[in-house]
Formats: C-alpha cells, sequence, structure tokens
C-alpha cells in the first residue's frame, strides 16, 4: 500500500497523512474495525515524525476510537511485526557506540520504545543486592527522565509485583492484557493505569542478571509479540554489554576523580606540612633507615649553608653535623623504639658552632613499623651566650661592688695623707728641701682620689661630675705623672692649642682615658718609641 511504501522509503510525513485520509475514508463508509487500524497507524507515524501535538489532536478528534482499540497487535499492525534486520543492526551499533552511562541510557530506552511499541519504558539496574530505578521514557521523547538511583520500594511507577517475579526467577514476563487477565490483575498500578501490555525483560551479563527492562502500554493489547520480544532480546544483550563497558568506564572517571581529590588533598597536606616546617626556627630533618636525609626544613638548610635539594640524600655527618659514630649509635637506639634526647649537643656547621637541644624521635607507618626517624634540634646557641654574657655582667658586677668598698676604704687612707701633705706643706717652705718633692706626693694623692672616684663610679656609689674643662692646662698637669708611668726609654711629646680648648666632661674621666691609652702604648712598644698627645680644635 501506499503507506507502506512511503514508510520504506523513509517519508514518515507522508506516510502519517496517508493513514490520517485512510481513517477519514473509513470512518465516511462506516468500517469502524478498518478505521481504528489507520488511526494506530496514524499516531504511529505521527509519533515517529515527532509531531506530538498532532498525535493529541487526533486522539481529540476520535476519542470513541481510542477508548475502544482493543484489538490484538498481532492480527491488526500487520507489518510492523516483521523484523526489520537493518534497522536492528543499527540500533545495535547504536549501542555499541555509547560509552557515557547516561548516554547509553537514554538510547537504550529510545530505541526499546521505537522498537517494541510500547508507550512507557522504565530501566532498573541491581546494585549489590537493591533494585533501583535508573530511566524512565516515554513514547513522547520529550519525557525522558534519567534518575539517580531511586530505589524500587520507595517507587509507585511500576508494578513491584511484577518486577520482583523477573527479578527472583530470570525469567520474562509478558502479559497481553495485564488489567483483564493473568496473576496481576489486583495490582495497584495495573489497576490504576489499565494496562494491557507489559513486558519485564531481565538482561543477563555473564550469567547474572544485572538489570530488568520495564515496558507497557495502556492502549494496545498484545502488543509484545515474538518477533518484538526477540528484537529486544537481541537489544537488550547488546545493551548488557554496552551497560558493562559504560560502567566501567563511568567507574574508571570517578576513580580519576577520587584520585585527584586524594591528588589535591595530599597536595594541600604537603604544602601545609611544608609552611609548618618552615614556619619554625627549629632545625628539622628526617632521615631513612639509611640515615640519608629524605626531607629538611629551611632552617637546617640554613644552619648547614646547603640547599633542601642538596641535602636530600646525604647523611647529618657529610653536611658537618656531627660526627659519625655519634650519629650511628643515637639512631641505632631510636629505630630500636628508643626517643634520644641530648639537651646539649655540639655541632660545626657552615654557620660557625652551634649548641642544640635535640630530639630524635621514630616515626611509624600504619603497621607499627619503624621507618624513618625524626630529628628536631632547638637552638641554644644565643640563649647560651646570653647565659654566658649574663654570667661575666654578674662577675663585673661582682667585682664592681668589691673595688667599691676597696676604693671606700683607700679614699678614707688618702684623705689623711692629703690633709698631713697639706699640713707639712705650710711649715716648708718653696726655698727649703723637700718642697718640691712634698707637691709631687700631695698631686699624687690627688690623683689617687680621682682614681678612688673613677672605682667609685664603675661600682656605681660615686656620680660621674661633668662641667667645662680645659683640656690644655689639664694635659699639662697630666704630663709630668705620666712621664714616671712610661718610664725614659719612650719620648714624650705634648703638642697642645695656645688657647684654651673647653671639653664638657668629668676631669677625672678623661685623666683615666688619657692613662689608660699611655699604660697601652708603653706596652705596645717594649723597645721604646715615642708618644706623642695633641690637642686641636674642629
Amino acid at each position: 500500500t501506499a503507506i507502506e511504501v512511503a514508510r520504506e522509503n523513509g517519508f514518515t510525513q507522508e506516510a502519517a497523512i496517508a493513514a490520517e485520509r485512510a481513517l477519514e475514508c473509513c470512518l465516511t463508509l462506516g468500517q469502524l474495525r478498518f478505521a481504528r487500524i489507520y488511526l494506530s497507524e496514524a499516531l504511529k507515524a505521527y509519533k515517529d515524525w515527532g509531531a506530538t501535538g498532532k498525535c493529541d489532536a487526533l486522539k481529540s478528534a476520535y476519542p470513541q476510537l481510542c477508548n475502544t482499540i482493543s484489538i490484538r497487535a498481532e492480527d491488526e499492525l500487520g507489518q510492523l511485526n516483521k523484523v526489520d534486520t537493518a534497522t536492528l543492526m543499527k540500533a545495535s551499533r547504536a549501542l555499541s557506540s555509547e560509552i557515557d552511562l547516561r548516554a547509553l541510557i537514554k538510547r537504550l530506552m529510545k530505541l526499546a520504545l521505537q522498537n517494541s511499541g510500547a508507550r512507557r519504558g522504565i530501566l532498573l539496574l541491581k546494585k549489590e543486592s537493591t533494585w533501583t530505578i535508573e530511566a524512565i521514557a516515554h513514547d513522547d521523547e520529550d519525557k525522558m527522565e534519567v534518575l539517580s538511583s531511586h530505589i524500587l520500594t520507595d517507587s509507585k511507577l511500576v508494578p513491584e509485583a511484577i518486577i520482583r517475579y523477573a527479578a527472583r526467577t530470570g525469567e520474562s514476563v509478558v502479559l497481553h492484557n495485564a488489567v483483564q487477565e493473568g496473576a496481576y490483575t489486583e495490582d495497584p498500578i495495573v489497576k490504576s493505569r489499565k494496562l494491557k501490555s507489559v513486558l519485564c525483560l531481565p538482561i543477563f551479563r555473564h550469567e547474572q542478571m544485572s538489570a530488568l527492562l520495564y515496558l507497557d502500554n495502556e492502549l494496545l493489547e498484545g502488543l509484545f509479540t515474538k518477533n518484538r520480544l526477540s528484537v529486544l532480546q537481541v537489544l537488550v544483550a547488546q545493551a548488557a554489554i554496552s551497560l558493562e563497558n559504560a560502567e566501567l568506564f563511568q567507574q574508571k572517571i570517578n576513580a580519576e576523580k577520587v584520585l585527584l581529590q586524594k591528588k589535591t588533598e595530599l597536595e594541600k597536606a604537603t604544602a601545609l606540612l611544608s609552611n609548618v616546617m618552615n614556619s619554625t626556627p627549629d632545625l628539622i630533618f628526617v632521615q631513612d633507615p639509611d640515615r640519608q636525609i629524605i626531607m629538611c626544613n629551611n632552617a637546617f638548610a640554613q644552619c648547614v649553608g646547603k640547599t633542601t635539594d642538596e641535602i636530600v640524600g646525604l647523611r647529618p655527618e657529610e653536611v658537618g653535623w656531627q660526627s659519625p659514630s655519634q650519629g650511628e649509635q643515637s639512631d641505632a637506639l631510636v629505630f630500636e623504639g628508643a626517643v634520644v634526647h641530648e639537651p646539649d649537643i655540639s655541632i660545626l656547621t657552615f654557620s660557625g658552632k652551634r649548641t642544640l637541644d635535640l630530639h630524635r624521635v621514630p616515626l611509624r607507618n600504619s603497621f607499627g613499623e619503624i621507618i624513618a626517624i625524626l630529628c628536631v634540634g632547638h637552638d641554644l646557641t644565643e640563649r647560651k651566650s646570653l647565659e654566658e654574657q649574663l654570667l661575666q655582667s654578674q662577675k663585673m658586677e661582682a667585682i664592681g661592688t668589691l673595688a667599691g668598698g676597696i676604693a671606700h676604704d683607700f679614699n678614707n687612707l688618702l684623705q689623711a695623707i692629703l690633709g698631713y701633705t697639706t699640713l707639712l706643706q705650710f711649715d716648708i717652705k718653696a726655698n727649703q728641701p723637700g718642697h718640691q718633692e712634698l707637691s709631687f706626693v700631695v698631686e699624687a694623692a690627688r690623683r689617687a682620689t680621682q682614681l678612688t672616684r673613677q672605682l667609685l663610679t664603675f661600682s656605681r656609689r660615686q656620680k660621674i661630675d661633668p662641667k667645662d674643662v680645659n683640656i690644655t692646662d689639664l694635659i699639662d698637669k697630666f704630663v709630668q705623672l705620666v712621664r714616671r708611668v712610661i718610664g725614659e726609654s719612650i719620648e714624650l711629646k705634648l703638642l697642645a692649642e695656645s688657647e684654651a680648648v673647653l671639653v664638657h666632661a668629668d676631669a677625672s674621666q678623661i685623666e683615666q682615658v688619657l692613662m689608660n691609652l699611655s699604660v697601652n702604648a708603653r706596652d705596645a712598644m717594649p723597645n721604646g718609641g715615642g708618644l706623642t698627645i695633641k690637642t686641636e680644635t674642629a
């Protein structure tokens, strides 16, 4: 017929229009039986063409025919039951070409509806011991839902009794008029939807049931004939292989995502560990069972004067950390499970000698096996230096206290000497013998008094008394005393300004500075030499 020729040559729209015209002709002649056949043909052709609106219009225009369609498809749909080998091969290739699970499920459901005549299809997958609904498809291609594993027991979409029977026995369930005959006429879904043609087809993979394909149609009886069942069995056989491949591919993608996530987490954890290690001023390094350093922080690298890349792979003694015997003994104890504490270990490094408080701790894996040694050294060098400075300061304070006490007592004696020598100066005239020597004694006593004042200042018992001092006059008086201190082997020269040179200072402090410089000069010239004291204004 014209309808068959149009279908065979791919002119679906012409076949739909021809079937609709034949429908109108049969109604005009009063041949309702044939009108129903052409209505079914027109509806299917318009659906294949994608004109769903036209299908709805036909159903609205001829409700009496749609409600009374109960003729068995095996008798009325004729050519639709013939197995189209070319179409079947095309469908199989389409399934085998899909690797994405969601896309594969969509294509499988579309092909199942196209090759069975069902109005609705549902795919269920077995995950461990639970059946889940993965997809729902309708003959309207826009109504395709790929779900996220909806559990069967929570669903009111399919007759659960039919699904349970097929899942338990592994046999196909084929019902030609489910609402009126068979064991499931009282099923709530069958009754509410008035299902007629029902098919539940198991899908096996490696002799194990892995999926179920459920199809139904509430309009046509006897839709799932032997020929159609054969076509669907070929499709599901290919679908089983494709589903396995798609699931393996999906597992691969999921595994890659998990691996990428774990890698990202590991990188973050490694970066955090690195930041923590490099932020601490303590010296940290890790040794493997061969005592080679496998990681270290920046503080350790700076201490030994190498980069971390240069250090990794070397033993501690190879970077000047300690003697081999000492390191081997300590590491041997740690690999036996001990925690070794070395409170004051001295090492010679690139930055000099360092004093450390060192802890060696065993690192264990998840099985409790010792796989490495963590060494953490707290640098005590600065603290030790400060302790020595504090000790020296305490010593100096003790010396100052002692010197202050002696200076105080000695100053009392000097006051007596000065008093008596001053009285003698009144009795001995300037032209009498001994007057000049007595003047030297008085001057020496005064300088000794100034020296005791300096000692008292050092011991913080005497305040410094700064005032304007003529440095030239002070040096003139000082030269006479210093000549006897430096001896005759050293020539002393004084080059002083003719004018007064004033400085604001403590006179005794200035004299002490000059005395110290002169003594140092004398000690530096044991074989004699010259010492020049010069004053000038800037």
